[in-house]
């Protein structure tokens, strides 16, 4: 009972200490330290490895009672940014008075870069054309540069002598008295931190230490060293019409487009996948069908490509995108791109187009799989006896869809009962003998694409016979 007791009042004491001792909320997080051999926490009350949390010394310093090694040790935390943190760490022993928190001059310094860290802009301007110097070894071989990507989280080096590209993502940016640094996430999800001087807007000097410590970045003796030269184009200015200067989607909004100046940046949400479209020059414009083809520089994430962009204007707010090689600006076999957007403002919602009226449709047609999703027509009608298409006849920015349904109640009874979806049109043009429409379903707020097929008095929708 006794010792029952002792235990009960241990863990009362441990619980009341911790309580004593929260750890500063800007750390919690999985943490990557270079040399371990999985990610550690830091939590309200422990730090991983170092142990739990019992005195707590000005802002910044910490006692955390090791368990295993039934010591204390005193932690120093030096938070450089949100994704990275640094610490010192005295000598592990049973003190726990504040002479715990006084550190050796060479006490090591280590880094923690946050494991969910979100990218952020780059520093640097790329591009560059670079030499470098790695462990006393000079390279002044040609073909090493410092580039730029899709995006402005990301750039990428080439060393010439190693035959090796390194693609990099920044995730911290910091100073430390007259240095500054940043650090860059691999694909390998590594880390490395740069040491960089400017004046005047340009870099004097940029150091790569491959060590995710970050403590000899600024040492040029153990850094790798580099000397750049600037290689920005110098292509005349080339952008893209004003009018396509707003916001585009996807017609499942999966995909946003923005398109500004000279540049189309496409984003998924996925920082891993991006694209951009540079402007280069225009090769060809096509007032009769509305058509521009330019000669772009495409970035996907860090490769870089020249291609062929061709813009159709469809309608006031509907675009297509298309992409080939730079010789094959033509040949839509060989498009690796195809993209239909549009843009959803009050201003440039179009009418229901009037050449169209009213239909009837075959009911094989609405039992389609699409069908059933945009309407529900499952849910709703037991069997379909026919359908009909109203394009603009009742409200000229709606489009109506009737049907007429047969419920059967016993062997000889049927009921017959119709319901209707109003549905409105965003945006509608004809190639030839093809009449497109996109649609945004009242039921779901789902845009979808119609496109009907007229010869003579027949008419065809998503190719099918109605």
């Amino acid at each position: 009972m006794a010792v029952l007791m002792c235990e009960r009042a241990t863990q009362s004491l441990e619980n009341v200490v911790s309580l004593l001792c929260n750890i500063s909320s800007t750390y919690y997080a999985y943490w990557y330290q270079r040399g371990m051999t999985s990610l550690l926490e830091i939590n309200q009350t422990h730090f991983q490895t170092k142990g739990r949390c019992i005195e707590k010394y000005h802002s910044d310093q910490y006692v955390f009672s090791d368990q295993v090694n039934r010591c204390n040790r005193c932690i120093l935390f030096v938070q450089r940014h949100r994704n990275l943190l640094q610490y010192r760490e005295s000598e592990c022993n049973e003190d726990t008075s504040s002479s715990t928190c006084s550190f050796t001059p060479d006490a090591d310094l280590y880094t923690l870069h946050r494991n969910d860290s979100k990218p952020e802009p780059c520093p640097i301007s790329p591009s560059y054309s670079l030499t470098y110097t790695k462990h006393g070894h000079a390279c002044n071989k040609s073909g090493s540069i410092l580039a730029e990507c899709a995006n402005e989280n990301q750039f990428r080096l080439h060393f010439a002598c190693l035959n090796s590209t390194i693609q990099l993502t920044c995730v911290a940016t910091w100073t430390e008295g007259f240095h500054s640094y940043f650090a860059a996430r691999t694909y390998q999800d590594h880390y490395i931190c740069f040491h960089y001087s400017t004046k005047h807007s340009r870099i004097t000097s940029f150091e790569m230490s491959m060590a995710s410590s970050c403590t000899d970045a600024a040492n040029k003796h153990t850094a790798t060293v580099m000397n750049l030269s600037s290689t920005r184009h110098t292509e005349l200015p080339c952008t893209y019409p004003e009018w396509l200067y707003r916001e585009w989607n996807s017609l499942n909004n999966s995909l946003h487009v923005t398109i500004n100046n000279g540049e189309i940046e496409l984003n998924t949400g996925d920082y891993d996948n991006s694209k951009r479209f540079h402007c280069i020059t225009l090769l060809q414009a096509l007032p009769n069908k509305n058509t521009q083809i330019y000669l772009v520089r495409s970035f996907v994430n860090c490769h870089v490509i020249e291609k062929c962009l061709t813009i159709i204007q469809r309608s006031s707010n509907v675009i297509e995108l298309l992409t080939g090689p730079k010789d094959e600006c033509t040949n839509e076999d060989l498009f690796d791109l195809k993209l239909t957007l549009f843009t959803k403002s009050l201003d440039s919602i179009e009418p229901c187009p009037t050449n169209l009226g009213h239909y009837s449709l075959s009911p094989i047609l609405h039992n389609t799989k699409t069908s059933r999703r945009i309407y529900h027509v499952n849910n709703l009608c037991k069997k379909i006896r026919s359908v009909q298409l109203s394009v603009g006849c009742y409200n000229d920015k709606k489009l109506t869809t009737t049907f007429h349904c047969i419920e059967p109640f016993g062997t000889d009874v049927e009921e017959h009962r119709s319901f209707k979806h109003d549905d409105i049109c965003l945006a509608s043009w004809q190639q030839d003998t093809i009449q497109y429409l996109i649609v945004q379903s009242s039921y779901s707020n789902q845009a979808y694409c119609m496109n009907i097929i007229t010869h003579v008095d027949d008419i065809y929708a998503h190719d099918k016979k109605i």
